[in-house]
C-alpha cells in the first residue's frame, strides 16, 4: 500500500520512473532501495540487473554487520544472562581502578558465589539452573546503581564493581542488601 502512495507522490514531483528493490535479511525484506528518475522508462534491463546485484550486496552487508555485532556482543557478554562477561568485566575493573586512583575515590568489588548451585542442576536439570541464573542476574542488577557493574564470570560466579563509594562500609551494605534478596 505504501508503494502506491510513493508512486502518486513521485508523479506529483515530476518523476516518471521508479525502481524499487528489496533489501533482504534471512530471506525476509527489511527495507527498500528506491530510485526515481524524471524520464519515462529510465531503468532498462541492464540497469535493473545491476541495481538488483547492488541491493543483493547491500543485503549481504547488512547480514554481515548484524552477525558481526552479535559476535562482538557475545565476546563481551554472557550469552545466558546478558551481563558483562569476564573480558568486559576486566576492562571495566581496570577503568574503575584507574578512575578511583585519579579521583581518590573508594572502589568496592564483591565476589558472589551461589552456594549449592550444583544441586539445582543435578536435581532439576540445567534448564532450571539457567532460569535461576537469569533471575539472579536480574535481581543483582535491579538493586545496583547505574554506575555499578554486575558481571558473570561463569558458572555460578558473579562479581560486582562498586565505583565512587561514599565509604568503605558501602560495599558491606550492598552485600547485605544482596543477601536479603
Amino acid at each position: 500500500p505504501r508503494v502506491i502512495y510513493w508512486r502518486t507522490d513521485a508523479l506529483q514531483r515530476g518523476y516518471r520512473s521508479m525502481g524499487i528493490f528489496p533489501l533482504m535479511r534471512d530471506n525476509h525484506p527489511v527495507g527498500l532501495f528506491t530510485l526515481y528518475a524524471s524520464e519515462p522508462d529510465f531503468f532498462d534491463m541492464e540497469e535493473v540487473k545491476l541495481l538488483t546485484e547492488l541491493t543483493a550486496n547491500i543485503s549481504y552487508a547488512l547480514e554481515f554487520i548484524e552477525k558481526e555485532d552479535k559476535l562482538n556482543y557475545l565476546a563481551y557478554h554472557d550469552a545466558l544472562t546478558g551481563l558483562p562477561g569476564r573480558t568486559l568485566f576486566q576492562d571495566r575493573l581496570t577503568q574503575a581502578i584507574t578512575n578511583a586512583h585519579r579521583h581518590e575515590d573508594t572502589l568496592g568489588v564483591l565476589f558472589i558465589d551461589l552456594d549449592h548451585f550444583k544441586n539445582i542442576n543435578d536435581s532439576l536439570g540445567h534448564h532450571a539452573g539457567d532460569i535461576l541464573l537469569k533471575q539472579v542476574a536480574a535481581l543483582f542488577t535491579s538493586c545496583m546503581r547505574e554506575d555499578d557493574t554486575v558481571a558473570r564470570l561463569g558458572g555460578d560466579e558473579f562479581v560486582v564493581i562498586l565505583p565512587n563509594m561514599a565509604s568503605e562500609d558501602e560495599a558491606w551494605l550492598v552485600s547485605q542488601k544482596i543477601l536479603k534478596l
